[in-house]
């Protein structure tokens, strides 16, 4: 008997997950970097959605990233003039999310044992574990965006309801 496959799931609250922690961020408030050395909610969300695009062609999804062009060479939030809007970049999420959370349930065993050709810090090359530590890196991240929010005076993050 196989174990059920946690990975799409994780997906789904890592999505949801960050579209809460965004509820009520004022836009303004998107590119404020704490003490000057932070970085701002708009690069970690640039950051964060080109990572879903890179899962997704991981994963066989051959989908436009929309941020590629502009955000291709940009490794510092120093390095972007500008950035779309958080709710550009929360449109972005949500849809990648869902065109690779569908993809991700529907793939079968042998495709997450698939080498991805890629070494990730967790050692495993399979499709498996580049998505595990991909969504080890999603959460990251949503730390941060959660621990800005609480810095700029907003409400803490909440977990996703299990129903929602």
């Amino acid at each position: 008997m196989n174990a059920p496959n946690p990975l799409p799931g994780l997906l789904r609250m890592n999505t949801r997950l960050l579209l809460n922690a965004l509820e009520g961020f004022p836009e303004g408030s998107a590119r404020v970097r704490l003490e000057g050395r932070t970085n701002h909610v708009a690069f970690l969300l640039v950051h964060l959605v080109d990572a879903r695009y890179f899962m997704a062609l991981l994963c066989g999804l051959e989908l436009e990233n929309p941020l590629s062009e502009e955000f291709a060479h940009v490794t510092s939030v120093e390095e972007a003039a500008e950035y779309p809007t958080l709710e550009q970049l929360e449109s972005m999420w949500a849809e990648v999310g869902g065109l690779l959370h569908e993809h991700m349930a529907s793939m079968g065993p042998e495709a997450w044992r698939r080498d991805t050709g890629r070494q990730f810090p967790n050692g495993d090359p399979s499709l498996a574990g580049a998505m595990a530590f991909l969504l080890e890196h999603e959460i990251y991240h949503i730390g941060q965006v959660g621990m800005i929010r609480r810095a700029l005076g907003l409400e803490s993050l909440k977990w996703p309801s299990s129903s929602g």
